[in-house]
């Protein structure tokens, strides 16, 4: 489970709307996933028992995070302490009339 943040107060707005779509049974959570390894699960009540287990954004637990953006851009995190792992995703060239935000 994850969500997408933005760049203002990205943790605190992003975490408030994940409690939003975990409340709604309708939402598109609420289907079931199963993984390459046969394992079902419903995403909607996973993150219902999580949003229990973790009220708050500053008291939720993480196993990781992903970040995106250019190469140049995410130079400043090559020797950051708190990075255990980390590896390349796609690669793909820059098109005139798509503009990356960072």
């Amino acid at each position: 489970m994850g969500f997408q943040a933005t760049d203002e107060k990205p943790d605190q707005i992003a975490y408030r709307e994940l409690k939003k779509v975990a409340k709604d049974r309708d939402s598109i959570l609420n289907t079931d996933i199963t993984s390459f390894d046969g394992y079902t699960y419903n995403a909607w009540n996973y993150a219902r028992r999580y949003l229990k287990k973790y009220p708050q954004f500053k008291t939720a637990k993480y196993a990781g995070i992903i970040v995106s953006g250019q190469t140049q851009n995410l130079a400043q995190l090559k020797n950051a302490r708190w990075i255990k792992y980390s590896s390349v995703g796609a690669v793909i060239k820059i098109k005139p009339y798509l503009q990356p935000n960072k």
